[in-house]
């Protein structure tokens, strides 16, 4: 029931504390300028309310005042937009009565992408050389590494790609020399075309006092033995090729001196793997690498550079120089004044004279030939006046 001034009676929400407008009930059959809905004020009693349409289908309010009308409007009007947000209202009247909607064709396609078989559409396998490595094919003294990473790549018929990377060379195994072995003469030239061949030479450390004794892997174990199991075949078809030359510490090449460095063991071992080197005919480029055990501040030394030296004596001169330190991830050029110091220390090699024992035995003086005596004759000239 209203006031007795004719005002709707306010109702207060004891739970939510809000005030709320009790509407007069209207007994009237509801026409084309009025609509029944749900009440608009939620938390309220009233369910079945009687609200008044005007031409633009804006609830308008059952009651008189210019505040509370307002108000009323207000609460209407977000009342209407509220119902008509799917978020806020479930949409499952709406989908029935109105199947081809939009809610329900998301569904209809998601339906059917569930239904969907996935197939493999196609699957590729590459190889890439692994990180961190110099080379793709690596030999050492004691085994040949091949430096290289399959990847498995798979499309779907969604258009789905997933790659997967397998460690298939592992040493342990994998066993390089014997599948070089079994390809044909093609198929070695095929793929060491564009593939990198690194040969790694270990440097012993010396010992001090004691002439050509270099502690650590004799010349009969390094790897030239691994270079000779690959066969003459490996040798016609290596195009690109690193020589890693790994020296000992300076302090320990600081035992000997440029003069005696030739007659050490390691720079012996590196005058054989240059003469390997020269079987190689199809070589393009070569890479001469110096791997330092430290860091260095002011170049590097003559102990250093003169283990390059054997390098000058092949006619193949396409070859740079670098080096490469501890934290290093890739190598680098060595700079112009080291090579302006190893071209001064090539020239002075190239002029030293070295004195070696004679092996010729003179023969005794019995044996010797009497020497041929010139005589002089004396010729007398005679003068007119004689």
């Amino acid at each position: 029931m209203g006031r007795k001034d004719g005002r709707p009676k306010k109702h207060v929400d004891k739970k939510k504390g809000t005030a709320a407008v009790t509407h007069p009930k209207i007994n009237a059959t509801p026409s084309s300028s009025t609509r029944t809905e749900n009440s608009p004020f939620r938390g309220s009693n009233h369910h079945n309310t009687i609200v008044p349409l005007n031409s633009t289908g804006i609830v308008m309010a059952p009651f008189n005042g210019p505040s509370s009308r307002a108000t009323a409007v207000k609460k209407s009007i977000q009342a209407v937009e509220a119902t008509n947000r799917p978020h806020l209202t479930p949409p499952s009247d709406h989908l029935q009565s109105t199947p081809c909607g939009k809610q329900s064709e998301i569904t209809r396609k998601s339906t059917e992408k569930t239904k969907q078989v996935i197939e493999i559409a196609k699957v590729e396998t590459s190889s890439v050389r692994a990180p961190g490595t110099n080379a793709d094919i690596t030999i050492c003294a004691t085994r040949v590494l091949r430096n290289e990473v399959n990847i498995t790549k798979t499309t779907y018929t969604t258009g789905y790609v997933k790659r997967i990377k397998l460690c298939s060379y592992a040493p342990e195994v994998y066993n390089f020399v014997e599948e070089f072995a079994a390809m044909t003469v093609e198929e070695k030239k095929s793929y060491l075309e564009n593939r990198w061949v690194e040969v790694v030479v270990e440097i012993p450390e010396i010992v001090a006092g004691v002439k050509g004794s270099d502690s650590g892997n004799s010349i009969s174990t390094n790897a030239l033995d691994q270079l000779a199991a690959l066969g003459p075949e490996f040798d016609e078809s290596v195009k690109n090729l690193v020589v890693r030359v790994k020296l000992p510490h300076l302090s320990n090449l600081a035992l000997t001196t440029p003069l005696l460095l030739t007659t050490s063991l390691g720079y012996t071992l590196i005058k054989k793997v240059v003469a390997k080197v020269r079987k190689f005919h199809t070589l393009k480029k070569m890479d001469v690498l110096l791997q330092l055990c430290h860091t260095f501040n002011r170049g590097l030394d003559e102990l250093q550079l003169g283990f390059i030296l054997p390098f000058y004596e092949l006619a193949f001169t396409r070859w740079s120089l670098k080096y490469s330190v501890p934290g290093m991830y890739q190598p680098d050029r060595v700079s112009k004044e080291d090579l302006g110091q190893l071209q001064r220390l090539n020239k002075k090699f190239q002029d030293m004279v070295f004195q070696h024992p004679s092996e010729f035995e003179p023969e005794p003086p019995s044996t010797w030939a009497k020497p041929k005596v010139k005589r002089e004759v004396k010729r007398e000239y005679k003068g007119k006046g004689n």
